[in-house]
């Protein structure tokens, strides 16, 4: 049978391995926590390329969708301007939603004395050589009925 006093020595040196055991058990290690951040700082980096992708392409949408109405408008300026234009080109800048517009259009005769054929593009600065919205209309001359077979 042992004696007392050296059941004491075990004891306290069993309480003590549980003791730091649990201390490593509570929390993390920096590497850990360095792991994490990583994961967290690529993630959030992923959400910010995203969302500033989706800024820019609601923003393209939006000078797209207002460089076609002002095709739209150049066209019904000539269409209830009361005149038949000749062929040929004209250009000019525009003002919509406090933004400056440049619009070129193409006159060119057709088969058709009667009809001619535009073609509208309009840009978002007057360098600029690729237009963000282009049309193709066709304009009667005033007064005269058209008869579709």
């Amino acid at each position: 049978m042992k004696s007392p006093a050296t059941l004491r020595p075990a004891s306290v040196s069993t309480n003590r391995a549980r003791m730091i055991s649990a201390m490593h058990g509570r929390g993390f290690t920096l590497i850990e926590i360095l792991v994490a951040l990583a994961i967290l700082a690529t993630a959030v980096a992923a959400m910010v390329s995203g969302i500033s992708n989706h800024i820019n392409n609601a923003a393209y949408l939006q000078s797209r969708t207002l460089a076609h109405f002002v095709a739209l408008n150049k066209f019904t300026e000539l269409q209830v301007g009361g005149e038949f234009p000749g062929a040929g080109s004209r250009s000019g800048e525009t003002l919509m939603a406090g933004r400056n517009w440049r619009w070129e259009v193409d006159i060119s005769t057709t088969e058709d004395p009667d009809v001619h054929r535009l073609d509208i593009a309009v840009y978002s600065e007057r360098g600029s050589e690729n237009p963000l919205a282009s049309m193709v209309a066709y304009l009667g001359r005033p007064g005269k009925k058209t008869v579709t077979p």
